[in-house]
């Protein structure tokens, strides 16, 4: 009884310092952000590389998709890092500037993904928090949709020099 007490305690002192580290990895809110730039950046590429539906992607609609068993709703992503990435890529919209359309029939390749301002049609671009892996190296799982039978995920190595984040050595774990 006694031992079940104190690893309670023990838990409970250092469930707060396991997510502060957690929460500053990466440092502070301005390296976060040119992470997140680094790899939509990347999935934006690897998206035009895979999407393979009717026609080519007119838009990137950019979402967080946050980790749960099942997947998730997607989410907004900061409105810095969406300005900073439509720096390079003027196609370049957040995920409330777009919608998912239903399936219509099972020969439909159009793509589910279209911009509501102006019927353009695209994918969703999303990355999940960075993560360390079981060696303690930085990893991001990034992906993309466009309908059902076009999608698929990434885990990426990331990594911090002086002046960037690099993103490289992605491993594709999945493609429908």
């Amino acid at each position: 009884m006694i031992c079940r007490r104190l690893a309670l305690v023990g838990v409970l002192l250092l469930a707060p310092g396991t997510a502060r580290a957690q929460a500053t990895d990466p440092v502070d809110r301005a390296d976060s952000i040119a992470l997140a730039v680094a790899v939509f950046h990347v999935g934006i590429a690897h998206g035009q590389l895979t999407a393979h539906g009717a026609a080519p992607p007119e838009v990137f609609c950019l979402a967080r998709l946050e980790p749960r068993a099942n997947g998730g709703p997607y989410t907004e992503p900061d409105s810095t890092v969406v300005a900073r990435v439509r720096e390079n890529a003027p196609a370049v919209r957040a995920i409330s500037a777009c919608r998912l359309e239903q399936h219509t029939t099972a020969r439909d390749n159009r793509s589910l993904v279209v911009e509501r301002a102006t019927g353009r049609r695209g994918i969703v671009v999303w990355i999940q928090p960075p993560a360390r892996d079981s060696t303690g190296a930085l990893t991001v799982r990034i992906g993309y949709f466009e309908h059902g039978l076009s999608g698929a995920d990434w885990i990426c190595a990331v990594r911090r020099t002086d002046r960037e984040w690099i993103v490289n050595a992605c491993r594709m774990i999945g493609i429908a």
